[in-house]
C-alpha cells in the first residue's frame, strides 16, 4: 500500500527482492544520510520468477533512476518456493488488478486455482470470524491511503542508529 501511495515518478532508487530488502535497508536513514528516495518493493520469500513482474509493476507507477534487484529469491534451495501458491498470493493479492497480475496469474498459478487468485477472499473467507484480530491491520492499511507513506521502507530511530553508526 505505501508503494502505491507514493507520488508518481516520485522515486530515484526501487530495490526488487525479498526479506531481506525491506529488512536490510532503511529508505529513511538512505534519505536522511545521502538525499536519494527510494522504497523496498519486496515481499517475505518472493521467489526470483516473480522479479520481472515486480519491475513491471513498478515502471508502470515510477521512473527510476535505477531498479536494484537483489538475487537471493533465485538462490533459494528448495525448488517449491518458486511454485508455492502461498509465496505468489503474498505478491499478487497485493498489487492492483492489471493485466500484468492477471498474466503472472496465468503463468505461475494452476488454472483449477485462478479464481482463489482473481476472488482472494473465496480463499480466506473461512478467517472472516477473525476479522476483528486484523483490525489494527486493516486501520494501519487505510491510514497509509489517506496520508500516504511517511517513510518508504522501515520505520527507525534515526538517533538511535546514528548512535550505534558513531562509535
Amino acid at each position: 500500500a505505501g508503494f502505491y501511495a507514493e507520488p508518481k515518478d516520485s522515486l530515484d532508487v526501487v530495490f526488487v527482492g525479498a526479506s531481506e530488502v525491506f529488512t536490510g535497508f532503511s529508505s529513511g536513514y538512505a534519505y536522511d544520510l545521502y538525499g536519494f528516495t527510494s522504497y523496498p518493493y519486496a515481499e517475505d520469500a518472493l521467489p526470483g520468477v516473480l522479479f520481472e513482474s515486480q519491475v513491471k509493476e513498478i515502471l508502470k507507477y515510477q521512473d527510476p533512476k535505477w531498479i536494484v534487484i537483489d538475487i537471493n529469491g533465485i538462490l533459494y534451495d528448495d525448488p517449491s518456493v518458486h511454485t508455492d501458491g502461498a509465496n505468489l498470493r503474498k505478491f499478487l493479492n497485493n498489487i492492483p488488478y492489471s493485466w500484468n497480475r492477471i498474466r503472472t496469474m496465468m503463468e505461475l498459478v494452476p488454472c483449477e486455482d485462478w479464481y482463489f487468485y482473481l476472488f482472494p477472499l473465496a480463499k480466506n473467507h473461512s478467517n472472516w470470524k477473525e476479522a476483528a484480530n486484523q483490525w489494527e491491520s486493516i486501520w494501519d492499511y487505510y491510514e497509509i491511503k489517506r496520508n500516504g507513506a511517511i517513510l518508504k521502507g522501515n520505520v527507525t530511530n534515526l538517533n538511535v542508529i546514528s548512535d550505534m553508526t558513531a562509535r
